[in-house]
């Protein structure tokens, strides 16, 4: 007797499997958050910093300082993208999408 439609899809997991991409969002959500975290570690460095402000300038400290804001929101853009992925929610990740093609 052949197995139920449902029983083979269960057996099969494949890279398009939606515990396979759930798995690769988390993996893929905890990169985005290392890369966030060192980024707004860096523009802080940057912005605080007393000897790189008198050695190359203000413009330094202010790139410093949009590059903790674009990793603040990029770190929210990864949440919505986690929280999409994990409820199908549509909105979230075509905020996700959108937040990655901006930044």
């Amino acid at each position: 007797m052949p197995p139920k439609k449902a029983e083979a899809e269960e057996e099969t997991v494949g890279i398009c499997h939606k515990k396979s991409l759930i798995v690769g969002s988390g993996f893929l959500s905890l990169f985005h958050g290392l890369c966030s975290f060192l980024m707004i570690w860096m523009g802080v460095l940057l912005a605080l910093d007393e000897e790189v402000y008198i050695g190359m300038g203000g413009t330094i400290a202010t790139c410093g300082k949009l590059c903790a804001v674009a990793a603040s929101a990029n770190f929210f853009a990864m949440f919505c993208g986690r929280y999409g992925t994990r409820s199908h929610n549509k909105f979230c990740l075509l905020i996700y999408v959108v937040a990655q093609f901006v930044f």
